[in-house]
């Protein structure tokens, strides 16, 4: 409730998407699967701070993909976790790039999926991986 009384524009401070992020991780799977409001959250959070740090993205990656099957979850979830991919893939390549299994968790979680929505985004991300991954493939 508290996020979505804040402007959508609202720039958060180190400090506060530290903190936030940290009571995230906790949360993440309070129901035995990823929440989609907590999702929606971090999504927000990560747009709207100025620069994340590297372990957020790397924990964000190994909660999505290494602790949690993608396709087992709702298509909302997947939806907006492929929205934060696509994200993270445009701001912080680089930093992905560092992450050793992240081209094969991405490929796991990508098979079998069938809504159009998130295929789309899906074809987009593996654009952004072939063009910027390429010594992995």
């Amino acid at each position: 409730m508290l996020l979505n009384s804040l402007p959508k524009d609202y720039v958060w401070h180190n400090l506060q998407v530290e903190l936030f992020l940290n009571f995230s991780w906790r949360n993440f799977n309070a129901f035995g699967s990823p929440n989609f409001t907590m999702l929606v959250a971090i999504k927000n959070v990560m747009q709207n701070s100025a620069h994340l740090n590297r372990s957020y993205i790397a924990l964000f990656v190994d909660k999505l993909f290494d602790e949690f099957p993608l396709q087992m979850c709702e298509r909302k979830v997947r939806y907006i976790s492929y929205q934060i991919l696509d994200f993270l893939l445009d701001k912080y390549c680089s930093e992905l790039s560092e992450k050793v299994d992240f081209v094969s968790y991405f490929t796991s979680s990508i098979s079998g999926e069938r809504d159009p929505r998130c295929l789309v985004l899906i074809f987009r991300l593996i654009c952004i991986i072939c063009d910027h991954f390429n010594s992995e493939l």
